[in-house]
């Protein structure tokens, strides 16, 4: 069973839209992307604690991984209607359910590439100054490695989203993807300086 487990998760990643059709096709719904959403926490829990320090934050490890638990299903939601909606707007033929398929799918096999976000993004220092005034600086990171687990996120993400909703295309969506956040950050920005 954990063989046929990890093989899935590597198809997931070396062969995406495969992995996504044969989930979408294989009858599992919303109880499955739950337990996929589920995995993918509790798989890059593990990650981060073994390689991170412990968090600093006054509420300890218990309240940081519950708040990561309700922000991760807030995400799901969000993510899954967005797919679905943008999707249906863009032509995509694709169920609201299979979104949420997709978006759990590629939130547990992205967790593969877990280690290495955690090797290439800086860690930030905390340190307390003579002025009694907090200092925040950051070290270490791989600007490199940060652009290639970016990228192949991207195409991970992009993958599942065409084959969810039949577009050809991988790079058209992603395109898409990254198109409308810079979209949105141009607006509030020119909000914010009127």
């Amino acid at each position: 069973m954990i063989r046929t487990f990890v093989t899935w998760l590597v198809q997931g990643f070396l062969a995406p839209r495969a992995s996504v059709r044969q989930l979408l096709d294989g009858g599992f719904g919303f109880r499955e992307a739950m337990l996929m959403l589920a995995l993918g926490y509790v798989l890059g829990a593990a990650v981060g604690t073994l390689m991170i320090d412990a968090p600093r934050n006054g509420g300890g490890i218990l309240a940081t991984h519950l708040s990561g638990i309700v922000g991760q299903v807030m995400v799901f939601f969000i993510m899954s209607g967005l797919i679905f909606w943008v999707g249906r707007a863009a032509g995509g033929g694709g169920a609201l359910a299979e979104a949420q398929l997709a978006t759990a799918w590629f939130g547990l096999v992205s967790t593969l590439l877990a280690p290495l976000m955690v090797i290439a993004m800086p860690r930030p220092v905390i340190e307390d100054t003579v002025t009694e005034q907090t200092a925040i600086t950051f070290e270490g990171g791989n600007i490199t490695l940060l652009f290639v687990v970016g990228a192949a996120s991207l195409w991970l993400f992009s993958s599942a989203v065409a084959e969810v909703h039949g577009f050809r295309s991988i790079w058209m969506v992603a395109g898409v993807i990254i198109a409308i956040p810079a979209c949105v950050m141009l607006i509030f920005a020119g909000l914010g300086g009127a």
